[in-house]
């Protein structure tokens, strides 16, 4: 029987991975537990080992990003396949750098997650081609990087947030962290992309496509 841990705060995606991955028929018996916290998938990789990991990156409190440090720092057995709403050119290759077996995206989770599983479960890493090509370049020293690709997985969503119309109050509620947070995140952000204001911002983020 396979074991997997599904860590992604939103209850219906995690019941979709779940049907996906019961309904395949192609990994036999799956027995699936689920945690919507980093903190909560720590506690319980501390406790059990699981044949993979499913793990959203952006999460309130702990980014997906952070456990995927912390299981490094704490020596954790564990298989990471990393699921996010970003595109691979933003987080793909720090998420394999910090341990992942692979990153998919999850508008393409539903074609991609059972042969992503079947080649970690193999002892593989699944790369897309798309993320290959980022490797090879960074390996040859080729790889350019566009401001907002230097930013945390916080101050990505924050910037998002704010060029999506969002106040300080409404971007603290749904990210989970205080308003004074969403404020050093905004001044680290405009400071790294050397941006000046939200109306900047907001011009960058439309011209880049960070916001739908």
């Amino acid at each position: 029987m396979i074991t997997m841990l599904i860590v992604d705060d939103h209850p219906i995606y995690r019941a979709g991975v779940r049907q996906v991955l019961n309904e395949s028929g192609e990994l036999g018996l799956v027995a699936i537990e689920e945690a919507d916290t980093g903190q909560e998938a720590l506690q319980l990789l501390s406790r059990k080992t699981f044949d993979v990991v499913l793990l959203d990156i952006s999460m309130p409190g702990m980014s997906g990003l952070e456990v995927l440090k912390e299981i490094h720092t704490k020596g954790l057995a564990a298989r990471v396949l990393v699921l996010s709403t970003y595109p691979e050119e933003q987080y793909a290759l720090e998420a394999i750098k910090n341990g992942a077996a692979g990153y998919i995206t999850k508008q393409g989770v539903y074609h991609e997650l059972v042969t992503a599983v079947r080649q970690v479960l193999e002892g593989r890493m699944y790369v897309t081609p798309n993320v290959a090509q980022q490797l090879v370049r960074e390996i040859r020293g080729e790889m350019g990087c566009a401001p907002h690709q230097r930013l945390s997985v916080r101050e990505y969503e924050v910037i998002r947030l704010i060029a999506s119309g969002k106040s300080t109050k409404e971007i603290a509620n749904i990210l989970s962290i205080s308003k004074s947070a969403v404020s050093t995140y905004r001044a680290r952000a405009l400071e790294k992309m050397n941006l000046r204001s939200n109306a900047e911002l907001i011009r960058y983020a439309v011209k880049h496509g960070l916001v739908d």
